[in-house]
């Protein structure tokens, strides 16, 4: 199934308390009431046991409606616990960037020994990391780390951390040491620093552009660029769970709405000018498509 690691992730126990085996389940739900969505689930749970089911939001505060819908192709006869609803706050969630490739650079202090760093996966998995690095005799700057590239696979959470072991960061007293992460075309800054006292955070995630099951000649924009209107075209069976997500050159969300119907209007005539993206979101897949407001 194809979800971020950085998606709002909510669990649900499914319990069985009938006599029989549960086999099948369609649960519905909303957040605060909007649109529904249907969850098919299958499989086997034994009479007074349980599983845990996943399901996402593209929402990051509200409250969450679950309703059973159906159960084994049919009515619930005890249908007195088929509902329930939950408070739920994420925060704000890190943003999404839909490239593979990025660039660190690190710029230290004089004080090079008290400088660490590593970027993490959602798993706490080190891929990328160093120093402690050496010193230099008198207050200035020193360049650590140029141009690394990392490679990081789409549908990905990750977390940078540097480290300052003194508690002063890497800029300004002893020299004005900066860091900073960007795509490699470097037309995008991820994230920048460097005036912290013993540590300094960012998350960022990346996002599939296509897969197997959701091609991205699948739908269509146009014209591209446009002005006012950006027509999409979507040359697919609809399914209750299809969203559709719009970020601009930074990453960041935009736009969010429920797709209802094969052809629809964008009016982007307010925007301003630029590069932006549109993400077609279903349970099973996703795919992006790139386009120029002018």
């Amino acid at each position: 199934m194809y979800r971020r690691a950085c998606n709002p992730t909510h669990k649900i126990l499914l319990y069985n308390r009938g006599t029989s085996d549960l086999t099948a389940a369609t649960l519905t739900y909303n957040v605060d009431g909007g649109g529904n969505y249907n969850y098919s689930w299958s499989g086997i749970i034994e009479p007074d046991k349980y599983e845990l089911i996943t399901i996402y939001t593209t929402e990051t505060t509200g409250v969450l409606n679950i309703s059973l819908a159906s159960v084994n192709g049919g009515v619930d006869e005890r249908s007195s616990n088929n509902n329930s609803s939950k408070v739920f706050d994420f925060g704000q969630l890190p943003t999404d960037y839909p490239f593979e490739n990025f660039v660190f650079n690190l710029v230290g202090d004089r004080w090079g020994s008290e400088t660490t760093w590593d970027l993490k996966d959602s798993n706490g998995v080190v891929l990328y990391s160093g120093g402690p690095y050496t010193n230099k005799l008198l207050n200035g700057t020193q360049n650590l780390v140029t141009n690394m590239v990392w490679n990081l696979p789409y549908d990905g959470c990750y977390n940078f951390t540097i480290n300052d072991s003194y508690g002063d960061g890497i800029c300004c007293t002893s020299g004005a040491g900066n860091w900073s992460i960007t795509t490699d075309s470097g037309a995008i800054t991820v994230g920048s620093g460097g005036s912290f006292s013993f540590a300094e955070y960012l998350s960022f995630s990346t996002t599939v552009l296509s897969n197997d099951a959701f091609e991205t000649n699948d739908f269509t924009l146009y014209p591209n660029p446009a002005e006012n209107i950006l027509n999409v075209s979507i040359p697919l069976e609809i399914t209750d769970d299809l969203t559709y997500e719009i970020y601009n050159n930074l990453g960041q969300i935009l736009k969010v709405g429920k797709v209802t119907q094969k052809e629809f209007i964008l009016t982007i005539g307010d925007w301003h000018e630029g590069v932006y993206f549109i993400k077609l979101r279903s349970e099973n897949s996703s795919s992006t498509l790139r386009f120029v407001k002018n």
